[in-house]
């Protein structure tokens, strides 16, 4: 069953970073286009830098939970080689925790907000108009993932720990 539930979450989290790359080719794209039909044509689109923001909103909930996954966000480890194995398990478990608390913040005020959008059909005052649930969606989807993403992690932690204590190796608590 977890097993399940962990290969959903990787192709959930696949997907969410697909599209990410998707938006980053389109836009980029997108100004290319811009620059060049404004220079030479002097024709401008005034929808590609509203476009970029909105980008730059939904790429990093799109990518936050796959980079997660890879522990590959921007980590600065300056302390953690003299750490006992022990003390380093506790700061990674407070640390997940942590993540854990942010993220139910962010799903729970994110869909709040993004529900109150929608019931009051409140649209950006740009060039698109567009609907401000769709603009701001992107935050409680992205943060479910996150959320799950950390449980996983702890739930790997604590049971590889618990593997690792009952076969007399280090790394229990």
């Amino acid at each position: 069953m977890v097993k399940k539930l962990s290969r959903y979450l990787d192709v959930s989290e696949n997907f969410f970073a697909f599209i990410a790359a998707l938006l980053i080719l389109f836009i980029t794209i997108s100004i290319i286009l811009e620059v060049v039909f404004r220079l030479f044509f002097n024709i401008s689109f005034s929808w590609v830098h509203e476009l970029s923001e909105y980008t730059l909103l939904y790429l990093p909930f799109l990518t936050a939970a796959w980079l997660l996954r890879y522990n590959d966000h921007i980590v600065i480890d300056l302390i953690e080689p003299i750490l006992s194995p022990r003390v380093k398990y506790v700061l990674d478990i407070i640390i997940i925790l942590i993540g854990i608390f942010v993220s139910v913040i962010l799903v729970w005020f994110g869909f709040i907000t993004v529900a109150d959008y929608f019931s009051s059909g409140l649209r950006s005052q740009t060039t698109l108009k567009i609907p401000k649930g769709y603009i701001a969606i992107i935050i409680p989807l992205g943060s479910v993932l996150l959320l799950f993403e950390f449980i996983r992690i702890l739930y790997r932690k604590v049971f590889s720990a618990q593997n690792l204590a009952g076969n007399g190796e280090e790394g229990g608590i």
